[in-house]
């Protein structure tokens, strides 16, 4: 499993990771990092039964994994003050641009640092409340990382 998960992909990849324009390469990496533990042809289509036996995330899941692990540190005050800067907590202002109770307050984007704040808010507001509802961080990433795989769609997610 250390050897698949992938630590280019994990380091700091929400600051990053938005701005990226070759993230497909990241993909491909960690495809070809599956063929090799798998012990698959070279040729072989890396596939959603692929991901699932070594129960990995393909890389625009596992950003989407880690953005909504630092929302959760924020929302929880488990995240130093500078994440939190662009973000609005619903508990400190009465706002009707919540999408859903314990949602945050969409920022507006006006440079790089505010537009990973806003994808984690976009990101954290679309959540299930039984998940973002949680308030232990070990649960969270259980439960975050099952909702990711449930609902991903592999077709548009990683290339063959």
């Amino acid at each position: 499993m250390s050897l698949i998960q992938f630590h280019l992909i994990d380091y700091a990849c929400s600051v990053w990771y938005t701005g990226l324009t070759n993230s497909m390469k990241l993909q491909v990496t960690q495809n070809k990092l599956i063929m090799f533990i798998l012990d698959l042809n070279l040729r072989a289509n890396v596939g959603h039964q692929h991901f699932q036996s070594l129960n990995l995330l393909p890389v625009n899941k596992r950003v989407e994994q880690i953005i909504l692990c630092h929302m959760f540190k924020i929302k929880h005050k488990l995240a130093p003050a500078y994440m939190d800067y662009h973000l609005v907590l619903p508990d400190t202002v009465h706002s009707t641009r919540l999408s859903q109770r314990g949602g945050f307050i969409m920022p507006t984007v006006k440079c790089s640092g505010s537009k990973s704040s806003f994808i984690g808010a976009k990101l954290w507001n679309t959540l299930p409340t039984n998940i973002s509802d949680i308030d232990k961080l070990q649960s969270f990433k259980v439960f975050i990382k099952s909702h990711l795989i449930k609902y991903l769609n592999f077709l548009n997610c990683y290339s063959a």
